[in-house]
């Protein structure tokens, strides 16, 4: 109702901040294209520098699920399934398991090539540029690099799998781990005989009962 408080205040907030705002006009918004690139341009610029000068180190939930991973692997587990909200930085988390695995070959699984390339991004500010890192995407095909980030469409087809030796890679990374039930994941999880397989998802439960835990050995 127009009467009540919360509505009053909201009507309130907003006419004062349409009252401060600035008319588009067409003077205004080529001002903001030059701004915009400018940023752009100095986000990757400082995106460089950030690979070759600054260490990034792990939060205190990451350090936590990364003694976790450490003390499986010790236990002689090969596999674990890491359980984590979106947002909370699973991607670095994986990056910083690796740089301690430190293994000759990674692979990381992705459902989308932006995705693929963000994490590639990741990897590289975590680990830097001792290693190559490379995408095999649609006709992206960079399968020599240390570390692969691929597309499970691209992956999990039987062409492109027997390009691979089943222990090419020591370290395999599935994203949103919670889709693994498709046969595509199931083709490329069972395909490949890593040193240690990491699964990443927010929301491990599946609506048509499929244990994904099982297939991390419930680690």
């Amino acid at each position: 109702q127009k009467e009540s408080y919360i509505m009053r205040n909201a009507l309130e907030e907003f006419v004062k901040e349409f009252d401060k705002a600035t008319p588009v006009t067409k003077q205004w918004l080529l001002l903001y294209d030059k701004i915009y690139q400018n940023r752009t341009a100095s986000n990757e610029n400082s995106e460089i520098a950030l690979v070759h000068k600054e260490k990034i180190l792990p939060n205190s939930m990451q350090k936590k699920a990364l003694n976790n991973l450490q003390e499986l692997r010790n236990e002689g587990a090969n596999k674990a399934l890491l359980i984590s909200a979106t947002g909370t930085g699973k991607t670095y988390l994986s990056a910083f398991d690796v740089a301690a695995f430190n293994p000759s070959k990674c692979l990381y699984v992705v459902h989308r090539r932006n995705i693929a390339e963000a994490a590639m991004k990741t990897f590289k500010n975590v680990i830097g540029q001792n290693k190559s890192y490379g995408l095999y995407s649609g006709d992206k095909r960079e399968i020599e690099a240390d570390f692969l980030f691929t597309t499970i469409q691209t992956m999990s087809r039987e062409s492109n799998l027997n390009q691979f030796k089943a222990d090419h890679f020591d370290y395999i990374i599935v994203d949103e781990t919670h889709r693994a039930g498709a046969e595509s994941y199931l083709r490329v999880i069972e395909y490949f005989d890593a040193q240690f397989l990491l699964g990443m998802t927010a929301t491990p439960e599946r609506t048509d009962g499929l244990d994904i835990f099982s297939l991390f050995d419930h680690n």
